[in-house]
């Protein structure tokens, strides 16, 4: 069985790193937020727009509705990746239970 990443994970991986230093980090030192300062509102929604321009929020809802598509070892790749990542705002860039969930898509209107 072969484990490695693929060209698509290695790349997913690369810009997820890559936003969290460049898009990410700014607003934590710019807010001096850490790990045990709650983040305002209005610092988090922020993260999330970034998180959203970017492609990350709801990358693992289905395309058909706005998402990436991304198969479930890809997903645990990326969420692996942020956790390692040390960033305040992890659940602002993926939607953590705020955000989109593949479970919205068996719910009834």
């Amino acid at each position: 069985m072969d484990f490695a990443l693929t060209e698509e994970q290695q790349l997913l991986v690369r810009n997820l790193e890559r936003f969290v230093e460049t898009e990410i980090r700014p607003l934590e030192k710019e807010r001096h937020v850490d790990a045990d300062f709650s983040a305002p509102v209005e610092l988090r929604r922020e993260a999330r727009r970034r998180s959203v321009k970017a492609g990350f929020f709801g990358i693992s809802m289905p395309e058909e509705v706005g998402g990436g598509g991304i198969d479930t070892v890809t997903r645990v790749l990326l969420y692996q990746t942020l956790c390692t990542l040390d960033t305040r705002f992890r659940m602002e860039i993926f939607g953590g239970p705020a955000g989109p969930t593949p479970i919205l898509m068996h719910c009834t209107p």
